[in-house]
């Protein structure tokens, strides 16, 4: 064993420690945080964009409700820190057999994150059709590591199979340890940050987007379905004792309640309905939501997905505005990178199809592709729904057209919007996009505004105060 390969596995591994933490944070910024605006050198273009796909679903694996998501950067963060910790090992006094054994097995992780890797590089080019450039950094650190570690053994493949099959329990036991404790401080770390800004209390967390489709809707946007989406809450609540199930109404009661509380102290902003935006419900109706939301964020797909849910069950009561409000460069002055490169064009394609009077099958079919959206797949898209492929190239070319989008988003600042979803009801913006709260204040307002609450849709489980 060499020391220069020892040094140069140090190496190696700060690079894809560096690499990992980079990643972890942009994704914790990009799910949770995306009205933060920062800079990332591979943002160059629709298919050299980091930030498309760590914020991709791919980016991270869902550890079910209540954690957040785990970016896969982080079991990265573990793995580059055991081979530095096997790199100063190797420089160390211990016996040559010993260091050997520690090699074979590093090797060995080297071999499965290799794998990985491919998996991902072909995630990259076939399903989100763009590249990461810092995400094939790490893939390049990994194979340095494995390749480092098999040299450094020395003892061929023959050799390192031979210290696989007798390990030093002591040593695997401890690189373990190691690996795991770092990656579960690192997990920690990142959840610890979700719960500060309220992640968890967004319905959505990314990776967690294979909800079930769409029923399908009609021109006007009014779903066909049976429109209880809302009750799968109530689904998990049936798997409870009675105890844990009063437990866990009463705290959404008391949030409720908190939430209501704050939301009758908002400032109450007048707005309109523009003639452009796409709208569903009653246009009499008693209550306005006004909705801003850029189709390449998670939480607005999550949103997208509710939303139909609580309109139609309301549908009679309230009168819904979708607004565009894209995070990115070609339509958005004001974002200092293109943080959703295809976020612009999907706007611009929903203007067209509210021309065409598919504004909400546009809208849902451009949220179900989130993650692979391409102009190519737009235009899939427009065809789907009914529209010319020819019109609608050139629709989206439109000055109007256009004109719209940056119309929306100059709304949008002008009351406050910073980040996406942000929802307005009857002119108050809501401290929380959680569908129990939008619907709570759906049924505040309509209360407030004279409806008699027998008229109201059923609260089964009596969250709502009345």
């Amino acid at each position: 064993m060499q020391k220069p390969l020892a040094i140069g596995l140090i190496v190696v591994s700060i690079i894809g420690l560096y690499l990992g933490v980079n990643l972890t944070e942009k994704h914790f910024l990009l799910i949770h945080q995306p009205e933060v605006d920062f800079d990332s050198v591979c943002d160059q273009s629709e298919t050299l964009n980091c930030s498309k796909v760590n914020s991709s679903k791919y980016s991270s694996f869902d550890l079910g409700e209540g954690r957040a998501e785990l970016p896969i950067a982080i079991p990265a963060i573990g793995f580059f820190a055991l081979s530095g910790c096997v790199a100063l090992f190797l420089l160390g006094g211990a016996a040559v057999e010993r260091k050997k054994k520690a090699l074979a097995a590093l090797v060995l992780l080297a071999d499965f994150g290799v794998a990985f890797g491919l998996y991902l590089i072909y995630i990259q080019a076939f399903k989100v059709k763009a590249w990461c450039l810092f995400c094939l950094g790490v893939d390049a650190s990994t194979l340095g590591v494995g390749l480092l570690a098999f040299f450094a053994h020395g003892g061929g493949i023959k050799g390192v199979i031979d210290d696989l099959k007798a390990p030093d329990m002591g040593l695997a036991a401890m690189g373990l340890v190691v690996m795991l404790a770092i990656t579960g401080g690192a997990y920690g770390n990142y959840n610890g940050k979700v719960r500060a800004v309220g992640g968890l209390d967004k319905e959505t967390l990314a990776g967690n987007e294979d909800k079930p489709t769409r029923a399908k809707t009609d021109d006007h946007g009014h779903s066909e379905g049976d429109g209880h989406n809302h009750d799968e809450a109530s689904k998990a609540l049936a798997d409870m004792s009675p105890e844990e199930k009063e437990a866990a109404l009463a705290e959404s009661r008391t949030a409720i309640k908190e939430f209501l509380t704050a939301h009758a102290q908002q400032e109450r902003k007048e707005l309109t309905i523009n003639s452009y935006d796409g709208t569903k419900g009653n246009p009499n109706a008693r209550v306005t939501i006004i909705e801003w939301a850029d189709f390449e964020c998670p939480h607005c797909k999550q949103a997208a997905f509710y939303m139909q849910d609580i309109v139609q069950r309301y549908y009679d009561h309230v009168y819904m505005a979708f607004r565009n409000y894209p995070l990115g460069k070609p339509c958005n002055t004001e974002v200092s990178r293109n943080m959703h490169p295809m976020s612009c064009e999907a706007a611009w394609g929903t203007q067209c199809a509210r021309r065409e009077g598919v504004f909400f099958d546009f809208h849902n079919q451009a949220f179900d592709a989130q993650g692979s959206l391409s102009s190519r797949r737009l235009e899939k898209i427009a065809v789907a729904v009914g529209m010319d492929k020819g019109w609608y190239q050139e629709c989206i070319n439109r000055n109007d057209i256009r004109n719209e989008v940056v119309d929306q988003l100059q709304q949008g600042r002008d009351v406050g919007v910073r980040g996406t979803p942000t929802f307005f009801v009857n002119g108050r913006e809501l401290l929380s996009i959680h569908p129990l709260a939008v619907e709570a204040a759906i049924r505040y307002e309509l209360i407030e505004a004279g409806l008699d609450p027998a008229q109201l849709p059923p609260d089964n489980e009596d969250l709502f105060p009345n």
